[in-house]
């Protein structure tokens, strides 16, 4: 109920709320065929109502994404986009499937989403989370350094090198430096998309 989620953050004189928009879910009607939308919605716009009810409230709204997962029910027709453990198998964390940052998911379609949200919504600031080579789960669980495809083909086309497996891997000093050159890369996108 968004007129009572506003009154609430009114009554606690709060100025800001960071609020989910997309990634796993997206909170709003998203147009883009990997987006997987909230059932919940149903014909209508939460996000949208949100952000025009905290704005005549004067509060702000950042808007929160999070692409290092993705709902089950896209995620297994891209096998492609996915972490895979070094025994070759996902993880999927109660209907949320961890996605690999070298995979086409976070390199290429959350973009897009940022720029559709942005576009369509006049929010005040955007919070990205689990941002990276995220190896652990929402319990902590870690799960190794992801041996995907993209992974493997990336490092190797940089480095010359094998991808490693764990932390006491000789290559592992050059596959720190990787994943810096792949977060810096991305997050440049990121700028320049927002």
């Amino acid at each position: 109920n968004t007129d009572e989620l506003v009154e609430y953050l009114a009554g606690m004189h709060a100025n800001t709320v960071m609020i989910g928009a997309g990634g796993i879910v997206s909170y709003y009607p998203s147009q883009l065929p990997f987006a997987y939308v909230s059932p919940y919605l149903g014909d209508g716009d939460m996000l949208g109502d949100v952000i025009e009810k905290c704005h005549q409230a004067n509060i702000r709204v950042i808007t929160r994404f999070d692409f290092s997962k993705v709902h089950e029910s896209i995620a297994l027709d891209h096998p492609d986009w996915l972490y895979l453990s070094d025994q070759g198998e996902i993880v999927n964390y109660h209907g949320m499937v961890h996605a690999c940052i070298c995979g086409e998911y976070q390199q290429e379609h959350a973009i897009a989403m940022l720029r559709e949200c942005l576009g369509k919504y006049p929010v005040d600031g955007l919070y990205i989370n689990m941002f990276g080579f995220t190896t652990f789960d929402y319990d902590g669980v870690e799960h190794g350094i992801c041996q995907c495809d993209n992974c493997r083909r990336l490092f190797g086309e940089r480095t010359g090198l094998e991808l490693p497996k764990d932390e006491h891997d000789p290559a592992i000093a050059a596959y720190r430096a990787f994943q810096d050159e792949v977060i810096k890369a991305i997050m440049e996108r990121v700028t320049s998309a927002v």
